[in-house]
């Protein structure tokens, strides 16, 4: 009786976590969830890539946190607006035009709004005012189409085995800190807390 109880009690259970999974907020949980994901991966990458050719460790992020948004918005734009390209090479064409769009537009906001340059590719073959380059349109091409094809479908896969409530949770403390992190960064770079003041100085070394 008691094992035929805790059956139920597990059915019942399952049943509530698929409904749970179906609402807004679930839904909303998940793709902040996967925002954060490749905005660390991003940090990860950036962070090795710099060590590996410049021999200095060093936190490439303009946040305080382990986090590169920029990583995290574009692999957004390749789900959103490339959900129904499966095509090879007109997702990798696509994905190379969108995320370069969005390093250039992202370069030249950071650096007219708070004079920072966080990359300059002038050194590079084929750029578009060291914001933009060749190697970087092919580079993020090959990524997109590796993380729609490949990677992607591996992480929504892993993000379902979360029960809904626990991903809400996790999420929201997530958001917070990223909310958190991004209020302290601006009244560093504006000035306005005197620790983080010469932030904009430091990175545009």
């Amino acid at each position: 009786m008691k094992r035929k109880s805790g059956v139920l009690v597990a059915v019942g259970l399952r049943e509530k976590d698929a409904e749970a999974k179906e609402t807004s907020l679930y839904h909303a949980s998940r793709l902040f969830f996967w925002f954060i994901l490749y905005s660390f991966l991003g940090w990860a990458w950036e962070t090795v890539y710099c060590y590996l050719t410049e021999g200095v460790l060093q936190d490439r992020g303009i946040l305080n946190g382990p986090i590169c948004p920029i990583y995290g918005f574009g692999a957004l734009i390749v789900l959103f607006l490339l959900d129904d390209v499966f095509n090879p090479i007109a997702l990798f064409l696509s994905a190379g035009v969108l995320t370069c769009t969005l390093e250039y537009l992202t370069s030249y906001a950071l650096e007219a709004l708070f004079h920072v340059k966080l990359w300059d590719y002038s050194d590079q073959p084929f750029n578009i005012d060291g914001r933009i380059s060749l190697l970087g349109f092919l580079a993020f091409g090959g990524a997109a189409t590796f993380f729609k094809f490949v990677f992607q479908p591996a992480v929504e896969r892993w993000t379902n085995r979360f029960p809904a409530k626990f991903l809400e949770i996790v999420t929201i403390i997530f958001f917070v800190m990223f909310i958190v992190d991004i209020a302290v960064t601006l009244l560093g770079l504006l000035g306005v807390n005197p620790a983080l003041a010469h932030f904009d100085e430091a990175v545009g070394k």
